[in-house]
């Protein structure tokens, strides 16, 4: 598997090799007597206990089948180090879109779903990103997207309404700042979340950016150019950004922004739809609601959205009339609704109420004609990953210039490994 460990070790993601009967951070299944086994690798912790609870149902309704749910803190990491070592789970979640799982779908590791009906469960769009060279190699159940968490309690205290545009965003900061309110929570210890937030930034400033990407890294062009202001318009925004954080906000990760969130310390947090789960959990009374990151340039606003929750199996699979009957099961209206009022991720499965409140505004927008795919999609494998270390070194030096020359030699040596 040459091509998927290249891609994943580019991405910085790898971290450990283990044998190939060896579940690096789950235990592997065992046999039951008079009964199948499968090993189900779940992407996202946070949603681990409502998937114990589907797998509970799905095993009373098949007495034959057993479901083993691996679901890792880093979850990411390790199913990327057991799918190099050839161990593959029956059942997988991956993010479809992104040029790393479309590694592992070339590598003929996916079971090809093309034609499978229960596609038809979900919304046609959704499917649609699934797509890879023609086929469709998952059943898509939820899109995420990218915008600010809003305390609304801390905003009415102050008399604001919640932003729509940069401008609304600034005079914000400026009003907390003004009350000795620190207005975002920054976790930028976090190198991922960071190089998410400035991915969905530059993306929402120009959401075809991904050619612009691709010109400067086959070609002379540099992103210092006049005609290429985009990085730089995302840098400046994300340091004036910072100008009303936490001044030490490279010491803070996602698990201590989102405390100090949630109680109150900050009244906005810049975080993936995905975060709603950590902060229900800690404050399920919070008065919140997500709204879009406004652009920066002041010009037409779009959301950025990408695959979730997706679930696709084992070409290799012993089982796999089992492996498929277990994601239509998860496909099952009432099967996803238990997913969507728990986990939160806005669902692509028809039929399904969607009743989350704080996302609510989100939901909508992501239904509407005004979204783009993330750049991480159209990007080679780990570039972003990559491209968070020198944005940390700009939230330290604030030299524009610097990370832009650093940005020109990421990309171009991406692109001419890619």
């Amino acid at each position: 598997m040459a091509v998927l460990s290249a891609a994943a070790l580019a991405a910085g993601i790898i971290t450990g090799c283990g044998g190939a009967s060896d579940h690096t951070g789950g235990e592997s299944s065992k046999a039951v007597a008079g009964s199948v086994t499968l090993d189900f690798f779940q992407m996202k912790n946070e949603a681990k206990s409502v998937y114990d609870e589907i797998i509970a149902k799905f095993e009373a309704e098949n007495p034959g089948v057993k479901i083993n749910q691996i679901s890792p803190a880093d979850s990411e990491t390790v199913f990327l180090t057991n799918i190099s070592t050839g161990d593959i789970p029956d059942i997988m979640s991956v993010y479809p879109a992104e040029a790393t799982y479309k590694s592992i779908m070339d590598e003929g590791i996916m079971a090809d779903m093309t034609g499978e009906k229960v596609l038809e469960n979900a919304e046609a769009t959704a499917v649609k990103m699934c797509e890879h060279n023609g086929k469709v190699y998952t059943m898509p159940f939820a899109l995420s997207s990218f915008g600010i968490f809003c305390n609304k309690d801390m905003f009415e205290e102050q008399n604001l309404e919640l932003p729509e545009t940069w401008d609304d965003l600034i005079k914000a900061c400026q009003t907390f700042e003004a009350a000795g309110i620190t207005a975002i929570a920054c976790n930028d210890k976090d190198s991922v979340a960071l190089g998410q937030e400035a991915e969905r930034i530059i993306g929402i400033i120009k959401n075809d950016v991904y050619n612009d990407f691709e010109t400067v890294g086959t070609s002379d062009a540099s992103f210092t150019d006049a005609n290429l202001p985009y990085v730089r318009t995302m840098a400046e925004a994300m340091l004036e950004l910072r100008k009303y954080g936490p001044k030490d906000s490279l010491a803070i990760g996602r698990e201590q922004a989102t405390s100090d969130f949630v109680n109150n310390k900050y009244p906005m947090f810049i975080s993936g739809t995905w975060g709603l789960a950590a902060i229900l959990k800690a404050a399920p009374e919070m008065n919140l609601s997500m709204v879009p990151i406004p652009n920066p340039a002041g010009e037409a606003q779009s959301l950025p959205i990408n695959v979730d929750i997706a679930l696709g199996y084992s070409a290799t699979t012993e089982h796999p009339e089992e492996a498929l009957k277990f994601i239509e099961f998860c496909a099952r209206p009432e099967i996803n609704q238990l997913l969507a009022d728990n986990e939160g991720t806005p669902t692509v499965i028809k039929g399904v109420e969607y009743h989350i409140e704080p996302l609510a505004l989100m939901k909508e927008k992501m239904a509407g004609d005004k979204t783009f795919l993330t750049l991480v999609n159209y990007w080679p494998a780990g570039m972003r990953n990559e491209w968070a270390i020198p944005m940390q070194q700009l939230l330290i030096d604030q030299n524009v210039d610097h990370f832009l020359e650093e940005t020109d030699r990421i990309v171009k040596q991406y692109y001419k490994e890619s």
